[in-house]
């Protein structure tokens, strides 16, 4: 297994990834499933941290946040497989520890 540590900066995962959190991500599967948290490179907004909500018929992710003012579904957009880095597997903050 290969894993990356990642600092969380924003709260569009509040409720369940607090800001300024670090998650270790599994980079070796990237076979997600619906409702897992992934990070993933975005052309505009860089490497961002959200919830896989859909992969529709030509095998694009579809991503949104948590929180209610984050980057919605639409603006992010489709994204590649190959702009997955990983699926978070365990986050750490100064409140929790969740896997």
């Amino acid at each position: 297994m290969f894993l990356s540590l990642f600092k969380v900066d924003g709260i569009s995962m509040e409720s369940i990834i607090p800001d300024k959190s670090y998650v270790f991500v599994n980079n070796y599967n990237k076979h997600n499933k619906i409702n897992d948290i992934v990070v993933f490179k975005h052309k505009t907004y860089g490497r961002l941290i959200k919830k896989l909500v859909n992969i529709d018929k030509d095998n694009f992710y579809w991503f949104e946040g948590i929180y209610g003012k984050s980057i919605s579904k639409e603006n992010i957009g489709p994204v590649k497989q190959d702009n997955i880095i990983g699926k978070v597997i365990l986050s750490i903050s100064s409140k929790s520890l969740k896997i």
